[in-house]
């Protein structure tokens, strides 16, 4: 069911959970699901050509080697949660049985249980005590120090079968409010292979790399997406560039 929750930033756990059920539980024909802030710049037809071409041509590399549970099942702090909605039994059969209507995907995948990221790596854990941001209670991986390896959440690629694993763990693994830390820890669980793409999935384009050269046709169009960490400086970029006629110009001409 769809959860209906406080706005409020350390409630991005809720909003993830919810994206991830309604996905799938309403669209079965996806092969890819693309999670991504709305501070990120891409080219849609760019973007997912090469997420598709990586995720086939790529190895996919485990970084999980073990299955050893180290979670606490009861302990974590529960997310702010206003109310959940109610459904009746009709209304959960039709739920179930009809996605919605959606073309069938022309993408041709050969691998699945794969994520495709910019993977962050021994991410500590920061508590409370610490005065540091992003602290979590100490009943959150209460024996850890380090994150499992996880997925930096402005931009998130994962084949269609991982969703429905996905919604199976959320069941019995307890959140914790940061929300990327929080998948990273169930893609532990569920092992799944990772396409580490921090070099075309980046924090802010390389070298000061003017973004139309990155998404409307440039020298460089091999970067699958940024994330705008200098937000200001690149809406000027794009308001002083005419960025939006540029790119339907690069769209006609292709």
């Amino acid at each position: 069911s769809i959860s209906f929750f406080i706005e409020h930033y350390e409630n991005q756990t809720a909003k993830m959970i919810s994206a991830i059920n309604f996905l799938a539980d309403y669209c079965s024909e996806a092969r890819i699901a693309i999670r991504m802030d709305d501070d990120v710049i891409f080219h849609p037809t760019q973007m997912i050509s090469q997420v598709v071409k990586l995720i086939n041509q790529h190895p996919r590399r485990s970084h999980y080697n073990t299955t050893f549970d180290y979670h606490s099942l009861v302990t974590y702090k529960p997310l702010v949660i206003a109310k959940n909605e109610k459904l009746s039994p009709i209304a959960k059969e039709r739920r179930k049985h009809n996605p919605l209507r959606t073309r069938s995907s022309s993408i041709k995948l050969n691998k699945g249980n794969t994520i495709l990221c910019h993977l962050l790596k021994h991410f500590p854990i920061i508590r409370f005590h610490m005065e540091r941001p992003y602290p979590v209670a100490d009943s959150v991986l209460p024996h850890e120090t380090i994150y499992p390896d996880f997925c930096a959440g402005f931009f998130i690629a994962m084949t269609s079968d991982l969703l429905p694993q996905f919604q199976s763990l959320f069941k019995v693994e307890p959140p914790f409010w940061i929300d990327d830390s929080y998948l990273g820890v169930l893609q532990k669980i569920m092992r799944v292979g990772v396409v580490n793409a921090e070099k075309l999935v980046v924090f802010d384009p390389p070298n000061g790399l003017p973004l139309k050269k990155i998404i409307n046709g440039g020298e460089d169009r091999s970067l699958i997406a940024v994330h705008l960490m200098q937000g200001e400086k690149y809406v000027n970029q794009m308001i002083q560039g005419k960025m939006l006629s540029e790119f339907q110009q690069t769209e006609a001409a292709g």
